[in-house]
């Protein structure tokens, strides 16, 4: 072998070694502090269950790490100001106007630190509360950066100069991406299926949550759920001919009445941020799919779709109902309609992929010239396991690129569709999660 390349083996592979121990010396090398904050984590009783519950274990888990004993989480209200203090929003002596200000959304949330004495988390359910845990725990030092503790940067806790009182607000609603295909118990190999559960704390770490999930690709769900009305009438549909797919004639009034009364019941009482999927099923456009004669305001497969989008925004305003109508513009209904959107019509746009529209900037302004400045969603494909068989192809330096451009278009949702294989992608989605959060971070600071 050549002595040069041998050489610059062995470098690589030092460089590889050091990559690899470097969080495990971390992790090894934290010395224990002075007592901060009492060691003490207090907990209302109404807040103290599920998720929630699992983040202020973690977060004493590791405060534990960095002090000279536990931390302790006791239920109840602190008597005194020391100790950290997780506060609902109602209980909290705050002015109405920053009360309303977290009201807005279910990720917002006031964080205040008086240096090593008191740290309030004032939320409003559990993925503010997640947020502000994590939050805070991130202006200590700390770091996930892959699932799996092997990967965490657990600080020597310096809090004496911290002094925080403040309103923190995502810069993106909702933050999510999957893996194509989701993630399953193995049995015989991860039976309890502990992959996925290291994901879904990692995360939590990283303030990955949603208001409301985007909802795709409904005609099925429509046909099954009204199969036995539906099989009866083929006049309902495209060419008269029943289609399991629910591509139905909307020149049809009863089945367009049909369809809007099925929509409005996926509405719950109790979802705080409600949402209705009119998402036609994948494929439409296609022969089986009709556009109607008599009706010269649809012109196209978008005028279509979003034509039945409005009808059912506004039944849910005359009911006195306010929700989210949610619909992809993909493939054969990409383009924008001819016409207004009503304001609860909610497109989830897919620019980068399936559209032949605009090149995807152009896409993006269009449609955000469409909705007239209000917000919309975007859908985007991250390395997907389909086209990179889980091999590292994404280019990060395009996270800080779309990410402003999306901000500054107003995009509240973002949906990623990638791979679970943190190999190729556990550290673009790192960096992606601190970006989401805020977008006019450094990049290249977060990358070193």
């Amino acid at each position: 072998m050549d002595y040069k390349i041998r050489k610059k083996n062995i470098f690589l592979l030092k460089i590889q070694s050091s990559l690899l121990f470097f969080p495990l010396v971390c992790l090894l090398s934290v010395s224990a502090s002075a007592q901060s904050f009492s060691n003490v984590i207090y907990l209302p009783n109404r807040i103290g269950t599920g998720e929630i519950a699992e983040s202020i274990k973690d977060m004493a888990y590791w405060l534990g790490k960095t002090s000279a004993k536990p931390f302790v989480i006791k239920e109840g209200i602190s008597k005194t100001s020391e100790g950290i203090q997780l506060i609902n929003l109602e209980d909290a002596q705050l002015s109405p106007a920053v009360k309303k200000q977290l009201q807005q959304d279910g990720q917002s949330f006031y964080l205040e630190v008086k240096g090593t004495q008191t740290a309030r988390i004032i939320g409003t359910g559990t993925h503010s509360f997640n947020n502000g845990i994590y939050t805070f725990l991130h202006l200590l030092g700390f770091r996930w950066y892959m699932p799996g503790d092997v990967w965490t940067i657990v600080p020597k806790l310096n809090t004496s100069s911290l002094k925080i009182a403040q309103v923190y607000k995502p810069d993106f609603q909702n933050r999510f991406y999957f893996g194509t295909g989701g993630v399953n118990a193995i049995p015989g190999l991860d039976g309890a299926n502990t992959f996925k559960k290291d994901f879904d704390t990692w995360n939590r770490r990283n303030r990955l949550s949603t208001d409301f999930a985007v909802k795709g690709h409904t005609g099925q769900a429509f046909f099954k759920e009204n199969q036995k009305v539906l099989a009866q009438h083929p006049e309902y549909f495209c060419n008269n001919k029943v289609n399991r797919n629910g591509r139905i004639d909307i020149s049809n009034e009863s089945v367009t009445d049909l369809f809007v009364e099925w929509a409005l019941g996926q509405l719950k009482p109790e979802d705080k941020f409600p949402v209705i999927g009119v998402d036609p099923a994948d494929g439409s456009g296609g022969n089986d799919d009709c556009l109607p004669a008599n009706m010269p305001q649809v012109k196209n497969w978008s005028d279509k779709y979003f034509w039945l989008a409005n009808k059912v925004a506004e039944k849910a305003a005359v009911k006195g109902l306010n929700p989210v109508v949610q619909l992809y513009a993909y493939a054969s209904h990409a383009a924008p309609p001819q016409f207004d959107l009503h304001k609860n019509v909610y497109p989830v746009i897919i620019p980068y992929a399936f559209q032949d529209v605009a090149d995807p900037r152009q896409y993006i302004e269009l449609w955000h010239k469409k909705m007239k400045g209000r917000a919309m969603g975007i859908y985007d494909y991250w390395n997907i396991t389909q086209w990179s068989h889980d091999l590292p192809q994404f280019n990060i330096y395009t996270i800080p690129t779309k990410l402003k451009l999306w901000k500054l278009n107003n995009i509240s949702t973002i949906n990623l569709e990638s791979t679970n294989a943190k190999g190729p992608m556990g550290h673009a989605f790192w960096l992606a999660s601190q970006m989401m959060w805020d977008a006019d971070q450094n990049f290249e600071h977060l990358y070193q």
